[in-house]
């Protein structure tokens, strides 16, 4: 049986498919147009030469300059695409770690350190490092080099770009280390202790750390360069918004195993006990200033444009460009 959701869901991706199609449509029609302006431009050029002008004329040559900007800026020019719900999982392991999810329009990646040998490696397992793959290397020089480029932002001047480091050595000398890392980049990261009517004063990116925490250590101090992730058990039971840290400054996510909560694994719509499931997830996260992200979700479409509607925050993958290519064409509206 289609829930109500699905049956918004397939309703808007069709109205969807008709507003791609009136553009494309649209954008056919402005390049004939073009054509017929660039087959006439030596005419045109032959009259103001000659000093002729008309009304005519003038109205030729303003519509070719508002059709070149429609064309470039409306319908279809090289705009770039970009994904703030999109979150790059174990980015590292991408040919180019934190360059191929700017390129496809990410504004959230994730990295694993290791404290191994005096230097934050960027690996998977302890085993698997690389001395020269360093979180600094890999990710923060690069971001603050970006961030220079860009005059001030990484992906967007509206919203801060999210790095997410997964501890997996110990949680307090690794964090230790990596609080010091931070500092040298202080100019460039949200410090969540500084908000301003509750809310952090934002800066080009925002750090959250999960896997291995020391949640004492790392809400102690007047700075807070990093926020740590919640797991849905810390606000959320059988149906029961609990009391959780979100009244900490040193909180910002809820992260958690897609497994440990639905079996659904996007083969097909997913039902509705477990669609009704998610959204009350969704709402305990946002109903206390929570983003939401799963990890082990299905890597595929259904799956990616389920959570989305249910108004998921971040939505994991490892596939970047088909990522890309699916919502550049399905363009979804939100629950939540």
């Amino acid at each position: 049986m289609i829930v109500r959701w699905e049956r918004e869901f397939f309703a808007a991706q069709h109205a969807g498919k008709c507003v791609l199609f009136l553009c494309g449509w649209i954008k056919s029609r402005i390049r004939v147009v073009k054509n017929v302006l660039v087959i006439m431009k030596e005419q045109i050029w032959n009259h103001f030469q000659r000093r002729v002008y008309s009304p005519v004329l003038l109205m030729v040559v303003l519509l070719a300059m508002f059709l070149s900007l429609a064309e470039a800026v409306i319908v279809g020019g090289n705009v770039p695409v970009w994904f703030p719900f999109g979150h790059s999982h174990n980015d590292y392991e991408q040919t180019k770690p934190l360059l191929d999810a700017l390129e496809n329009g990410f504004n959230s990646v994730e990295a694993d350190i290791h404290q191994i040998q005096g230097q934050l490696l960027v690996a998977h397992d302890a085993d698997k490092v690389v001395l020269s793959r360093t979180l600094t290397s890999l990710y923060l020089e690069p971001l603050a080099q970006r961030i220079a480029q860009n005059g001030g932002f990484v992906q967007s001047p509206d919203k801060t770009f999210w790095l997410m480091i997964d501890i997996k050595s110990d949680a307090t000398s690794t964090f230790i280390q990596l609080r010091d890392e931070l500092s040298k980049y202080e100019f460039m990261l949200t410090d969540f202790a500084r908000r301003v009517d509750g809310h952090p004063v934002w800066k080009p990116v925002s750090v959250v750390i999960s896997g291995n925490r020391d949640f004492a250590l790392t809400s102690a101090g007047q700075k807070l360069l990093a926020a740590l992730d919640a797991r849905v058990g810390d606000i959320y039971q059988d149906g029961v918004i609990k009391p959780s840290w979100a009244g900490s400054p040193a909180i910002a996510w809820v992260s958690d195993n897609w497994a440990s909560h639905f079996s659904w694994n996007g083969d097909a719509p997913i039902d509705s006990v477990q669609s009704t499931k998610l959204q009350a997830i969704v709402e305990a996260a946002h109903s206390q200033g929570l983003m939401l992200r799963f990890w082990n979700i299905p890597d595929k479409s259904l799956a990616w444009t389920t959570l989305r509607f249910h108004g998921v925050d971040l939505i994991n993958t490892d596939r970047l460009a088909a990522f890309r290519k699916y919502f550049s064409k399905n363009c979804l509206p939100r629950i939540s």
